[in-house]
């Protein structure tokens, strides 16, 4: 095989005959098109055999031009000429005959990958020409020199020093190489698609996409291709990230708009699914725990004295339920009592629990942690493409808040999924829609676009503001030890780079203050933090430092991982990062590059915020920021609204109580007496509108499940009694019930569940419902043998047994006309008679004299709505079996949840 170092043989007699060299290449591409274009017809292994032969010999007659004659090739784009009728044709027919169903298809692929070889060897060897040719060092280029593949790795906790200025080549020359290495990485990646049997490892073409970005940084092309293999790998976020970046620098990658509006299509699903669903945990726990709101749960309209087994219950015209769960103890004292302000909190207030994203915290761990957190990294990416593509902006308001909240989750949780790279990456996608406006948009949408983006950052940046001002006062330890927290870590890379966007942008844009929203807390944290950074720069503990824009001499010149990863952003970044310069160095820091990071990281901010401070149209926004030498240290925002717990005594939080309604944590905070005085107020307030209605006091203690919820929810059931805050009551009728499915009985007519044939076929719905049956009293049994104290039988008329009993109600027999449904709620009615009372509940004195008041501890379980509706008419509380796990126990992950269900949410 003939390589660059060797004139091609075909060449050679073409020399000696006589023959041009320009007629040679021309009479060689015809032969190659023609065997291409006989192989993308039909499988033909001659035709393959002369494509390998004739690409690599005809590669080589065109870089041979290239190098003796650049000017001229350049100009006629010879470089892609070369690819394409050398490599890339010949590639698709042989993928097109590797792909086919046919024979044929496995020497096709071996083919391929030996013309992939080929081509690979072809192009390295013509890259070190250019090298020796041109005088130049390709690897001199790397905008991130550490790592080998020239970028930042994800946990961007060192910068880099360097002390020389960029090298300087012919321009024509870099894009020139810089084209033969896009193509060099579509050849690995070509490679590593079509090979079976192994790993699929992309690490070699993303390489060769970042040396070619290396080279000219201004070109979107190698940008675009990042994104080709984030595609294949299935990142999300380097996926929106690199095609956002194509379109962002000075030739744009223009292609990579559509590809933006495909990922962004495959993300709208998806996260729309997954904000229902977190919406949906906000909804249920408002159905289940009003007391965070309106304190009780207002239920519809219900047919008054309608009668049932258990007699004629009280009439009324509205029934409110209170559901608190069994591990709120609270005193029954009534509100007048000394302990009001107690139990009113109990009853009326959602702690924030370690702040407000408590909630979203919870589902970021556990079993379905993994899945939920992909999910919440798709609605944050979905969040972005509504700025974006201005596709559901009517939802964008709720979005964004949940955006909000996902963030402050993940920087809180230890997790890997979003590390301080990706967060960052996120940030700038969100910036993108402030310089890329929707194609064909009027003036009026692009500005609104704009000022909601700019308005999002800012909501962004104040949450990762509120995690340094929590801890402002470690920041001195950070300076000393150069090592950063691992949530400092995740969100002060992203604070500087947007920090640093933000006072660019006002630099290229003096009218961009007045496009800014109002968001006093931001600024209030802003001033407080650099207060506190000029501080410690008086105190000698933060470096001095300044930022330039080219190397300086006689200083260290330190390069933060997030501006390489910036750079260039429109005309915001531009072409090379900026410069963190330290005027003195102590020896030994000078090659700790974490050490350099960190206060490379501060003396930026302090920068940013010197800049904004002297900025004449910041004033109304940044009046703290006036002046640091003649402020005294800002008060923290924080510390007059936050207590140590990250509890917001004011009523909002770090993330305004937001992430609240999502909590499923059964721990309360207590009110203070005002807030005590005004719920008790609104609460009779929403009273008085109504002449009379119950109020019902429900604390979950005894569970009765019907039939259906053993045969569709034993698991659910072992997980109630396993908690030991339940105790399950099994109705005899139930028993019997699911004794005669085990059995494959015929259950008489009027029962819960429907007839089925005495043998039932295998696979059958039928014989699928005998089986969990016989799970279901085989598990009974289990529970009856062991003496388990939490679960019992009951019969139908409302006696609890001592222990779970498989013999039959003789009460049945007496009942035996009325249906199984009736009897279940019957036991339901008595329970509640013997166990329970009226008018004398916590909340008694709390409500207006035309209502009354309940209280419940049994609960029935059902997902059948007739069983439902009688239940809701006869005042017994009654849930989905899982409605009522999620509010009860640990939140689950999302799952696709069955339509209807009576009781859910309720």
């Amino acid at each position: 095989m003939p390589t660059l170092d060797q004139q091609p043989q075909e060449g050679k007699n073409a020399l000696l005959e006589g023959t041009s060299t320009s007629e040679m290449i021309e009479g060689q591409r015809r032969s190659l098109v023609e065997s291409t274009r006989k192989l993308a017809r039909s499988p033909s292994e001659k035709a393959a055999k002369r494509i390998l032969s004739l690409s690599i010999d005809l590669a080589m007659h065109y870089a041979d031009e290239l190098l003796n004659n650049f000017e001229q090739s350049y100009r006629t784009n010879s470089e892609q000429e070369l690819w394409k009728v050398c490599f890339y044709s010949s590639v698709e027919a042989l993928r097109k005959q590797s792909g086919s169903a046919g024979p044929h298809s496995v020497v096709f692929r071996q083919y391929l990958l030996d013309l992939v070889e080929q081509a690979i060897e072809f192009y390295g060897k013509l890259l070190d020409k250019y090298e020796q040719k041109f005088g130049m060092n390709f690897s001199s280029f790397s905008r991130w020199p550490p790592n080998e593949n020239g970028f930042p790795s994800e946990g961007l906790a060192e910068c880099y020093v360097s002390n020389s200025e960029q090298p300087v080549h012919d321009t024509n020359v870099l894009r020139s190489a810089q084209r033969h290495i896009i193509y060099l990485g579509d050849l690995h990646r070509y490679k590593v698609q079509n090979q079976e049997g192994v790993l699929k490892d992309f690490s070699k073409a993303r390489r060769e996409y970042l040396r070619a970005n290396s080279l000219e940084p201004l070109n979107g092309h190698p940008l675009n291709q990042l994104a080709v293999i984030a595609c294949y790998e299935k990142a999300p976020v380097e996926m929106l990230f690199w095609y956002v970046r194509a379109l962002s620098v000075r030739v744009p990658f223009e292609s990579a708009r559509d590809s933006i509006e495909i990922v962004l299509n495959n993300f709208r699903g998806p996260a729309s699914n997954f904000e229902r669903w977190v919406w949906e945990q906000k909804e249920s726990k408002e159905n289940g725990v009003r007391e965070a709101q309106n304190k009780v749960l207002p239920r519809g309209p219900i047919p008054n004295g309608e009668k049932s087994g258990g007699g004629v219950r009280p009439r009324s015209k509205y029934i409110r339920e209170v559901w608190i769960r069994p591990n709120e103890e609270a005193a029954d004292k009534g509100c007048r009592e000394t302990n009001a302000n107690e139990r009113e909190g109990v009853l009326c207030e959602v702690a924030a629990t370690k702040g407000a994203n408590d909630g979203i915290e919870r589902m970021f761990v556990g079993e379905q942690a993994k899945k939920t957190q992909k999910q919440a990294v798709q609605h944050i990416l979905n969040t972005a493409g509504i700025l974006i593509s201005n596709i559901g902006t009517e939802q964008f308001k709720r979005s964004s808040e949940l955006l909000l909240m996902e963030l402050a989750a993940f920087i809180a949780t230890d997790t890997i999924l979003l590390s301080p790279l990706k967060i960052l990456e996120i940030m700038l996608v969100f910036a993108f829609p402030v310089h890329s406006a929707k194609t064909g948009a009027s003036q009026a949408l692009i500005s609104e676009q704009k000022r909601t983006a700019i308005s999002v950052i800012l909501d962004i940046l104040e949450r990762f503001l509120e995690v340094i001002c929590v801890d402002i006062d470690k920041i001195g330890l950070f300076l000393l030890t150069g090592k950063l927290s691992k949530k400092f870590s995740r969100v002060l890379p992203s604070l500087c780079f947007a920090l640093n966007w933000l006072c660019a942008q006002q630099s290229l844009q003096p009218e961009f203050s007045s496009q800014m929203p109002s968001n006093d807390k931001f600024w209030n944290l802003f001033s407080m933090l650099c207060n506190n950074l000029e501080k410690l720069r008086e105190n000698g503990e933060l470096l001095e430092c300044s930022v330039e824009h080219t190397r300086q001499h006689e200083c260290t010149n330190a390069i933060l991982p997030e501006l390489v990863v910036a750079s260039p952003f429109f005309k915001v970044y531009p072409k090379y990062p900026s410069i963190i310069c330290f005027h003195s160095l102590p020896d030994e820091n000078a090659t700790d590059f974490q050490f350099l990071a960190v206060h490379a990281r501060f003396g930026l901010l302090l920068f940013m915020g010197k800049r904004l401070a002297t900025d004449e149209s910041f004033a109304p926004l940044v009046s703290g920021l006036n002046g640091f030498e003649n402020v005294p240290h800002v008060k923290n925002p924080l510390e007059s609204t936050v207590n140590l717990a990250g509890e917001d005594v004011n009523g909002g939080s770090l993330t305004e109580l937001a992430m609240d309604s999502l909590s499923m944590s059964s721990s309360f905070e207590h009110s203070t007496a005002d807030e005590s005085e005004l719920k008790k107020k609104l609460l009779l307030d929403e009273q008085s509108s109504f002449t009379h209605h119950w109020i019902i006091e429900i604390r979950p203690k005894y569970l009765v499940p019907d039939t259906n919820t053993f045969i569709d929810h034993l698991g659910h059931i072992q997980r109630l009694v396993q908690s030991d805050k339940f105790t399950v009551l099994v109705p005899t009728i139930v028993t019997d019930e699911l004794s005669s499915l085990a059995m494959g009985t015929p259950i008489p007519t009027g029962s819960t569940l429907l007839s089925r044939e005495l043998l039932a076929p295998e696979g059958s719905k039928a014989a699928v419902v005998m089986q969990r049956a016989k799970s279901a009293m085989e598990w009974l049994r289990e529970m009856a043998n062991s003496r388990v104290g939490r679960i019992s039988s009951a019969t139908a008329s409302g006696n609890v047994l001592h222990k779970l009993t498989f013999a039959t109600d003789g009460s049945t027999e007496q009942l035996k006309k009325r249906s199984n449904d009736d009897l279940i709620l019957s036991v339901c009615i008595c329970l509640c008679d013997k166990l329970e009372r009226a008018g004398n509940t916590a909340l008694s004195s709390c409500i207006s004299p035309g209502s009354t008041t309940l209280e419940r501890t049994v609960v029935l379980l059902t997902e059948d709505r007739g069983l439902s509706a009688k239940a809701e008419a006869e005042k017994v509380p009654v849930r989905t079996m899982q409605s009522f796990v999620r509010w009860a126990l640990t939140p689950e992950g999302p799952t696709k949840r069955k339509k209807g269900g009576a009781g859910e949410g309720g």
